[in-house]
């Protein structure tokens, strides 16, 4: 009687550990690694995502990137033009195929001949940009891909019609 006992606590604890192990293993990748080509940051970047929130169907993430235009200035001397978009995204769907929404600052820094003293000069500004779109993005991580409708308000009052997509990989 002893043994059965014995071999029936076991049996649950063999048990027990076999459920638990299986759960922790569920795995939730909370940052991303992508290019974008065209989209935010102009005609190409790199961006890094982290997820901040994760619910049952939506998932809210941080982004920031970083793009070039020109290398070089008009006087052939090392002066990259830079923008930096940063954004919040909002994910919502299922485990693979995501509904994209979001709303975010294009903060740029490109050199420009000043029309009055001929001069040159660099010019900051910050541009506003939306986001909408699909994204095919396992909750468990790999291989990421997108494309989305940017619409993009420059110096405050320039809408432009923009659009982008990804190749990357969530980790």
């Amino acid at each position: 009687m002893k043994h059965k006992s014995l071999y029936i606590i076991v049996l649950f604890l063999i048990v027990g550990n076999v459920g638990k192990s299986q759960t922790d293993t569920i795995y939730f990748a909370k940052n991303t690694l992508h290019l974008e080509i065209l989209g935010a940051g102009g005609y190409g970047s790199v961006n890094y995502e982290k997820c901040f929130f994760k619910g049952k169907y939506i998932q809210l993430d941080a982004r920031i990137g970083l793009s070039t235009y020109h290398i070089k200035d008009c006087k052939s001397k090392f002066n990259p033009d830079i923008v930096i978009p940063i954004n919040v995204l909002g994910l919502y769907g299922n485990d693979k195929h995501n509904f994209v929404f979001g709303l975010g600052r294009a903060l740029s820094s490109i050199t420009k001949i000043d029309h009055v003293s001929w001069q040159l000069r660099r010019q900051r500004e910050r541009h506003t940009f939306f986001t909408l779109g699909y994204r095919y993005q396992k909750k468990s991580g790999g291989f990421v891909a997108g494309c989305y409708y940017n619409p993009i308000i420059e110096f405050h009052h320039s809408y432009r019609r923009w659009f982008g997509a990804l190749l990357g990989y969530a980790f």
